[in-house]
């Protein structure tokens, strides 16, 4: 029996062993899992810092290029709804940005032909820009500004594509009669 009762207490012994070693062997990889985790995290972590501050760099160079420029500067979404408006584009049409973004520009600035007939949707060649992606360079037409006076303009426009989709469009224009020291 003492036997018996020494094989025993050895396999219990053996038993407890192996679990002791087999829940310190879980914890050192579990501790090694999080720590992989947390360098992976911190690394992610840094490198989106990276590229935030790479952004905010790239905003603030295209607001000194657009807030430098003479040019009224506005972009549409697909719909033609302002998305942007610079500084010139400000002055020129006697809007301020807050109040134009999400606005359709169509409505607000070119609703009218120089004459005061209505300009519909259909004919105008701004929104056709965002129909047919074709870029119109140099041409004559008149905005309406704040106040409701029609002002000439000559404008360049092209489609902003997203993955060669059609998602928006630029439109760079000036006033022609305007010399620089009045729109200053």
């Amino acid at each position: 029996m003492v036997n018996k009762r020494e094989d025993w207490a050895d396999y219990l012994l053996k038993i407890s062993e192996a679990a002791e070693n087999n829940a310190a062997s879980d914890y050192a990889n579990t501790n090694i899992s999080l720590k992989q985790e947390l360098v992976e995290q911190q690394h992610t972590e840094h490198l989106l810092s990276e590229q935030k501050a790479r952004l905010n760099q790239q905003i603030d160079f295209t607001n000194v290029i657009t807030s430098s420029m003479e040019e009224g500067i506005y972009v549409i979404d697909d719909v033609g709804h302002v998305t942007f408006l610079n500084p010139a584009a400000e002055t020129l049409l006697g809007w301020r940005k807050e109040e134009l973004m999400g606005q359709s520009i169509h409505d607000k600035i070119h609703a009218h032909q120089a004459d005061g007939m209505d300009f519909p949707n259909a004919a105008c060649p701004l929104l056709d820009v965002l129909e047919k992606g074709i870029s119109i360079h140099d041409q004559e037409s008149s905005f309406i500004h704040r106040n409701g006076t029609l002002f000439p303009v000559i404008f360049t426009m092209s489609p902003l594509l997203t993955n060669g989709e059609i998602s928006g469009a630029v439109l760079a224009f000036r006033n022609p009669e305007m010399t620089a020291r009045q729109r200053e």
